[in-house]
């Protein structure tokens, strides 16, 4: 029944547009006269043809299309489908220039939908991009040659066309797929989307919490993992909208907040510890998730999430309880966000959730710039509200950012403002607990001795001792 009311209320949307020919609902996106142009493979091609009825195929885009040329007759938008099923990056790149640069006149709906007496080649003012789900699942193409292709096609296309509005679509499975090469693929397109300062609509972020959230059975969105079904892509077509409309408002500049995939190297396989804990998590039922960098990640040890492989240290302090450590080395907020987006947590009902993410963020490297406090504060606590939206039952006991650095430095002073804001931020939340032990880790000079963090980050066994006292107390209140 919630199914059917979300769907019946989008129709409603839709319907109201379509009967009083109003603009009431839908954000005025596109510019009067805006050529608009829908690029990818079967998933946006959705079975087009030449004729004026079915130049834009079946599908989100075609929805967007109905509701934007009903709500607003007079703006001389123009809305053409060029996708092709399964075609590849390199097969678009193929046809680039006359089906994206330089839309020419001919078959598959070109005259249909620019009009008859159409005269020369157009350059769209507008374009969406979704394609990736061919170059690995049905092609195996090397991810490296996905990202030269896509970084061809966006950075060509705006040599072209400076003013262009590019939206990119994230390439999805559902339910989603637990395959390295493809959460790759997924990856690239969110950083290029970041480099370029271009709106990424979510889509797979789409499937794992709304779509699946409303009806578990993946065969009721797509009927073979890959192509939607009506339903689903009518609720593509709220999401394209709506982020497009949100990045039009503002465009987000702050990469503290912008989910992204591995951004540095270090000393285990980011993507196949991601995967584990897909294929992993709803077996072990935690009672308590850990979500972090790798002051997380190292107490349960370096291989693994918490289980049976966990580290002494790690069986000593929790093994008691159910526990899913979700730390990652060297990531920053953008970093939990995507994991968060990409099913970790999904199906999960812990009872307590731990969090200390955000030093990372402080670094300032060819991947990733160095973040102000404000940013980093805003990082935290977005990765907060995604935890909790995940675990709605969970109390979060929400750790100041450790000290770093033997001897008081540029970065403690920034996180010590970002903890000052969180303070003030979980003071106002019921359901969060902030615990700050960052002085444990001091000696009276302000020094951080080796025999807790012989690193002067990680802490030793003595320093996740004093981690796992301070937790002790909020444990036993909220873990039943």
């Amino acid at each position: 029944m919630k199914v059917l009311a979300l769907l019946a209320a989008a129709a409603l949307s839709a319907a109201q547009v379509l009967a009083g020919g109003g603009r009431r609902g839908l954000p005025e996106i596109f510019r009067p006269g805006d050529f608009i142009l829908f690029q990818g493979d079967s998933i946006t091609d959705g079975g087009r043809a030449g004729d004026m009825n079915h130049y834009m195929g079946h599908g989100y885009q075609t929805e967007i299309a109905m509701r934007y040329l009903s709500a607003f007759p007079t703006n001389a938008l123009t809305f053409a489908n060029r996708a092709v099923s399964g075609h590849t990056t390199a097969d678009l790149r193929a046809r680039w220039q006359t089906d994206a640069l330089e839309v020419t006149n001919g078959e598959n709906g070109y005259a249909a939908s620019f009009g008859a007496d159409a005269v020369g080649p157009r350059t769209p003012d507008v374009m969406s991009l979704l394609i990736g789900v061919n170059d690995r699942f049905y092609r195996n193409r090397p991810v490296a040659d996905y990202e030269t292709d896509l970084r061809y096609l966006v950075e060509s296309a705006l040599e072209k066309n400076p003013e262009m509005r590019i939206i990119l679509c994230e390439p999805f499975r559902c339910p989603q797929s637990d395959d390295v090469e493809f959460m790759k693929v997924q990856g690239f397109m969110a950083r290029l989307a970041l480099e370029k300062g271009l709106p990424l609509v979510k889509f797979q972020r789409l499937v794992n919490e709304k779509m699946l959230a409303l009806n578990p059975d993946p065969a009721y969105w797509s009927w073979d993992t890959v192509h939607p079904t009506i339903q689903a892509h009518m609720l593509m077509a709220g999401e394209w909208i709506k982020t497009f409309a949100r990045h039009l408002r503002r465009p987000e500049t702050n990469p503290a907040l912008v989910p992204q995939t591995k951004l540095e190297q270090d000393s285990y396989d980011w993507y196949e510890r991601h995967a584990r804990i897909l294929r992993e998590q709803k077996a072990m039922d935690p009672q308590i998730v850990f979500l972090g960098d790798s002051i997380t990640h190292f107490w349960a040890g370096r291989d693994s999430i918490g289980g049976d492989d966990a580290e002494p240290r790690w069986k000593e302090a929790f093994g008691r309880y159910r526990t899913l450590d979700l730390g990652f080395g060297w990531d920053r907020t953008q970093n939990l966000l995507w994991r968060l987006d990409h099913g970790e947590m999904d199906g999960l009902d812990p009872r307590l959730l731990v969090m200390m993410i955000g030093t990372n963020n402080n670094s300032e490297t060819p991947n990733a710039r160095r973040c102000e406090s404000g940013e980093i504060f805003a990082g935290v606590v977005e990765c907060a509200k995604r935890a909790m939206e995940k675990a709605p039952g969970a109390h979060l006991a929400l750790f100041a950012i450790f000290p770093r650095g033997e001897t008081p430095n540029p970065d403690r002073e920034n996180n010590d403002r970002v903890n000052a804001m969180l303070e003030e931020w979980a003071s106002q939340r019921e359901n969060v607990t902030f615990v700050d032990i960052g002085g444990r880790f001091l000696d009276g000079e302000g020094k951080i001795p080796k025999e807790l963090m012989d690193d002067y980050l990680h802490p030793t066994d003595e320093g996740y001792k004093i981690w796992a006292e301070a937790l002790g107390p909020v444990i036993e209140k909220y873990v039943r």
